[in-house]
Order: C-alpha cells, then structure tokens, then sequence
C-alpha cells in the first residue's frame, strides 16, 4: 500500500519494470502518468500498467494526500510460458509496447469486476488464509480475463515499439540506476545511450519532464530515504553510498524534498512503525 504523504516529493517517481501491475486509489485523486498520457483517477477507480512502461503518479492538485494498492505481477504468474494459454493470451499483448495500459473506473461493469479483484488482494495481503496463493492466482486471473476479453480485439494486430526518445531514457535511467553511487557526469549518462549531451537533455526534458541531474539525485535521495526507513548506520555513511560526497548538501536536499532533515524523518518513521506494531 503506498501513501503518498510517505513518498519523496510526494510522488511516485517514474519507473517501469517487466511485471504487469494493477492498482486501485483507496483515498484521494491521483493523476497516473502512462508515458505522455495523464489519466485522472479518483477513489475507487484504478489502472493497468502494461510491462516496460514508463510511469508515474502523484496526488492531483486539489488533493493533501492520496492512497493506492499495487500488485505488481509477472506475465508467467498467470501461465507458464510455454503453455498454449500463455502464448495467445499472455504475449501477444505483453509484447505491444503501443499499449501501455489503460485506466480502469468503477462505472463500467467489466473494469469494476476487476477493480474488484484487486481490493480483494489488498484485504487477502491483510489476512492471508490457508488457501491464500491459489486466491490471489484466481484474482489475477479473472482481472486478466477481463482486459484481454474486454480489449484483445483492438489491441491484435502490428505490434508497436516505444518511441526511440522513451528507449533511450530507458537506458540512461538504467545506467543511473546502476551507477548512482558513484561520481557519474552528464557525458557518461548520454554514452551510456550513444546520444549527444544536448539530446540527453531533450529527452529527458520530454520524455520525464526534467533535466538527467534533477532525476539523478531524486534517485539517490529514493536510495537514501530506503536506507535511513530500515538502517541503524550513520546519515553520513549512507549519504556517501548513495553518491552524495557533501553531508551539508545531502541534508539540504533531503530537507528540500521531503520537508525534514534526515535524523527527523528516520525518528518519524520509527514512531509510526512503533505505532503500527502497537495496533497489531
């Protein structure tokens, strides 16, 4: 469950990963970024994200907070891949990258039937049963069932690849996620997608809407927060690790995008950790 008060900047900062993902908004109105497309989600309704697609979200403007269930999931979760099942329901649609996903509300029948599905994941997670993992196998399922039974015709066809400014941020955010720790320029960023300085640029100004650097540290300062949530190690010795050679310039940072200083946020998550184990 991700609340959006909890994540840096209050967002949940662009990524994609090879699982399919189903996600509900349990509070709030959240604008859900699928590459170009904004879609506008209240409570109750959700989205499907398709495997390799760039995403991100954040709570709309007139919103304080925000509050969803994700259940990320791999394509062979549903069948195995050299199954028959597998091979004309599973990657023939998996393998468009022309459909990133679609949003899902709960005022058309067949996407509430799987909106359905996925709040029932969120309360088998809270009070797993004996029979739990053949449960949640049936609800992913049945939610699959329904996007390929409900979209399947439109989406045969040619199969589309990503635009080639998504592909090659893809590859510099995969060579800063492999290199953040270490004293990495905008020169090694760009190589790593054999573009220009001034095209690395563009393309993350287009495909994320910022510079590579301001992506960069809000990265490492993702790698930090997760360090400081669960470690007992000094701040400076995380913020070395996670490519800040200055603690001065870490704290502003940090302080910058999350409202409080390292050694407060690392109090205030154990208090409600403290908290949450006292209602257990």
């Amino acid at each position: 469950m991700d609340v959006f008060s909890r994540l840096l900047n209050n967002r949940l900062n662009w990524h994609w990963h090879t699982e399919l993902e189903l996600v509900v908004i349990l509070q709030g109105t959240v604008r859900y970024y699928l590459g170009e497309q904004c879609i506008i989600l209240s409570t109750g309704d959700g989205v499907f994200i398709n495997s390799g697609t760039m995403h991100s979200a954040e709570p709309d403007l007139e919103c304080d907070d925000a509050i969803m269930f994700a259940v990320a999931f791999s394509p062979e979760f549903i069948m195995a891949p050299h199954s028959l099942v597998y091979q004309n329901c599973v990657a023939p649609f998996i393998a468009n990258s022309g459909f990133p996903g679609t949003g899902l509300y709960g005022k058309i029948p067949w996407q509430r039937r799987i909106l359905d599905a996925i709040k029932s994941l969120s309360i088998l997670e809270a009070n797993p049963t004996f029979s739990y993992e053949l449960q949640y196998h049936n609800n992913i399922c049945l939610a699959w069932l329904e996007i390929i039974t409900n979209l399947g015709e439109s989406l045969k066809g040619e199969r589309k690849k990503s635009p080639p400014d998504v592909r090659r941020t893809k590859l510099m955010m995969e060579y800063i996620h492999s290199h953040y720790s270490e004293d990495i320029s905008i020169t090694d960023i760009s190589e790593s997608a054999n573009i220009s300085k001034s095209e690395c640029f563009r393309c993350f100004r287009k495909v994320l809407g910022k510079k590579p650097f301001e992506y960069l540290i809000e990265y490492r300062l993702e790698q930090a927060i997760k360090q400081i949530s669960v470690s007992d190690r000094s701040i400076s010795e995380i913020a070395a690790d996670c490519g800040f050679n200055h603690h001065s310039y870490f704290g502003k940072q940090f302080k910058k995008f999350t409202g409080n200083t390292p050694n407060e946020y690392r109090k205030s998550v154990r208090l409600r950790h403290a908290g949450e184990s006292a209602l257990k």
